[in-house]
């Protein structure tokens, strides 16, 4: 009884302390900073550094200021890793752009069936095409809680979320008069649809007005099932000595 004990123990303690050591993986914003003129169009990309980590699923969810920027559109970066090895979706559940509540949340899931096996990057992969419509700074940023799956995670091929969300970096823009002059233009009306999809050939999908970002993608259901699994490989272990 005692060596089944001990041998529990000791396999919560191992999976516990890897996951917290693979808390390594964030987010990036490229770039974090810059100055352009009211009524212009500009991008920042998204990028991912996984430390060395495979990536099996990603959930980026996000804010901006609203009063100044407007999100257009979320469009994917061709040819990197993580394009190749997870899905762009742009259905309603998986593609969520508010510019009332200055928020964003896509899911990337795996392309095959298989989540074991994933893809090491250190590379930008979604570009946000933003408007600016009123003077100021404006900062972009990542929501992320740790330990939480209801905002922005990383899975690994062991689905477990790899995610530091004290390493995401974060976005400060400021938004000038231009050479037009004037304290502020008009503020550029709010679409009534966002899109996401390769440059030639973007989707649309309706935005969403939610006061609170739902859970997105099948994260939850994937590490829930990690968890099971986990739970019943001890059960074995403890049936077997008795």
């Amino acid at each position: 009884m005692k060596k089944v004990l001990v041998l529990i123990i000791l396999l919560i303690v191992v999976v516990c302390a890897k996951a917290t050591a693979a808390e390594a993986a964030y987010y990036t914003l490229t770039p974090t900073s810059g100055s352009f003129e009211n009524g212009s169009d500009f991008s920042v990309v998204i990028g991912v550094d996984s430390q060395g980590v495979g990536i099996v699923a990603m959930d980026v969810v996000g804010s901006f200021d609203a009063s100044k920027l407007q999100l257009d559109s979320i469009v994917k970066v061709e040819g990197s890793a993580v394009y190749n090895f997870l899905v762009f979706d742009n259905s309603a559940s998986l593609l969520q752009i508010d510019n009332g509540a200055g928020t964003f949340s896509i899911t990337l899931n795996p392309v095959g069936s298989s989540v074991y096996q994933g893809a090491v990057a250190a590379e930008g992969f979604l570009r946000l095409n933003f408007s600016a419509k009123a003077v100021g700074v404006a900062s972009v940023s990542f929501t992320c809680s740790q330990g939480s799956f209801l905002d922005s995670n990383v899975l690994d091929e062991n689905s477990a979320d790899v995610l530091a969300c004290s390493s995401n970096q974060s976005g400060s823009y400021t938004i000038t008069a231009g050479s037009g002059g004037g304290a502020a233009a008009t503020a550029i009306p709010t679409p009534t649809s966002s899109s996401v999809g390769g440059d030639a050939t973007a989707a649309t999908a309706t935005p969403t007005q939610v006061a609170e970002l739902p859970e997105t993608g099948s994260v939850g259901s994937t590490v829930t099932l990690a968890v099971v699994g986990m739970m019943s490989v001890l059960g074995a272990l403890v049936l077997k000595w008795f």
